[in-house]
């Protein structure tokens, strides 16, 4: 009889003596590598559910809702679409040419801007955050209703369409950091956050093109200013370089600084307005004319601007057409500027006026009395200084 036991697993049909601890201690190692992964994975839900209650409280797990179930992405002609409360409040109207500013006099505004917006409206969806109005955003943001801007559309016969409070955008939590807006549905007061960011633009000037002229320093021929005096400065550009030179001004005088005649060719770069209303208002016989410009390029073309004080802000009469011999392109180029401008008087901002001289006292020094006339012209000045006039040259 041997002494040695036999043991399960060992060479011939048995184990050795130590193998049942080595099993006992791999079962248990086992065991501690899911405890940790059971750990890690209670604790990524927890950050992961606490993340979301950051973008919106109490967020509700129902299927996306469409916000807007009534809203066409191309309505009818007739609706009107409201901006804003109160004194800022402003409102575009379809016609069947195009969408208009109604408080503007229905100035024509930008109609694919205005479509693109409805087409995101009418195909948004939301998640419900809040019955009733929301005191909150969430336990790390402030109130993403405290700045909303409303927003109503009207059918043609009035109906409400859709109606809004267009609040914050916000980032929601993830690796893609997606974009939503809060939006409050008038209809019902319930608060959502869209699938999707929008920006409302609340300012009038947002939906138009306000750049009503763009004709660089370079094409301008020459200038003719007339001021309520009946005093008249004209301005020629000279044959070499870009230099202008007067060739009519008042008896007596002489240029006083030659830049701010540089200046005054480069007036219609860029020209912008501030507001806009139709010529049959009557803005243009109430208000207080104070000058009259008249600018011809090299090809021809001809721009009037008639100026006149109303309210305390300039506005202008913008008129275009060609003189003898103008080139095709610019008979073509005063039929759109004209297409334009023609029934409408524009309010110029202040930043604008740096070129358009209103005296031309202003531009032309008197030599002192008892002088020659043949004394020459003062030397010129240093750079115009630079004014917020994009226009001026630098």
């Amino acid at each position: 009889m041997s002494n040695q036991q036999d043991w399960p697993g060992a060479a011939g049909g048995s184990r050795g003596p130590g193998s049942g601890k080595g099993t006992v201690g791999r079962i248990g190692n086992m065991l501690l590598l899911l405890s940790i992964v059971a750990v890690i994975g209670i604790v990524g839900f927890g950050y992961s559910l606490m993340q979301s209650q950051t973008v919106g409280e109490s967020a509700s797990t129902d299927p996306d809702t469409v916000l807007f179930p009534d809203l066409q992405a191309i309505p009818a002609a007739g609706t009107t679409l409201a901006i804003g409360a109160n004194a800022d409040r402003f409102s575009l109207v379809k016609r069947d040419d195009g969408w208009r500013l109604a408080d503007w006099d229905e100035y024509p505004a930008d109609s694919g801007k205005v479509e693109h917006m409805l087409r995101e409206l009418s195909g948004m969806r939301g998640t419900r955050v809040a019955e009733g109005g929301m005191a909150g955003g969430g336990a790390s943001t402030q109130d993403p209703l405290a700045t909303a801007i409303p927003i109503n559309i009207e059918g043609p016969d009035g109906e409400m369409v859709a109606a809004a409070r267009i609040g914050a955008v916000v980032a929601a939590p993830g690796g893609a950091q997606i974009t939503r807006t809060y939006i409050d549905r008038t209809s019902d007061n319930t608060v959502f956050l869209s699938d999707r960011p929008i920006t409302l633009l609340a300012d009038p000037l947002k939906w138009i093109d306000p750049v009503v002229l763009d004709i660089p320093r370079d094409r301008i021929q020459s200038v003719v200013t007339t001021d309520t005096e009946g005093k008249v400065l004209t301005i020629e550009r000279q044959e070499q370089g870009d230099a202008f030179a007067p060739t009519e001004m008042p008896e007596g005088g002489r240029i006083a600084e030659s830049w701010m005649m540089t200046r005054t060719a480069a007036a219609l770069e860029k020209l912008q307005f501030s507001q806009v209303r139709s010529s049959e208002s009557g803005i243009s016989e109430d208000g207080l004319p104070f000058a009259k410009y008249v600018f011809v390029t090299r090809e021809g073309l001809r721009i009037s601007l008639d100026m006149f004080r109303l309210e305390g802000g300039a506005w202008t009469q913008i008129d275009a057409d060609t003189v003898d011999g103008a080139t095709s392109n610019a008979r073509a180029e005063a039929s759109r500027i004209e297409g334009r401008t023609d029934g409408w008087r524009f309010l110029l901002p202040e930043f604008m006026l740096g070129g358009l001289v209103t005296k031309t006292d202003e531009m032309i020094e008197q030599r002192p009395s008892g002088s020659s006339s043949t004394s020459p012209s003062a030397p010129a000045s240093q750079p115009a200084p630079e004014t917020e006039n994009p226009a001026t040259p630098r």
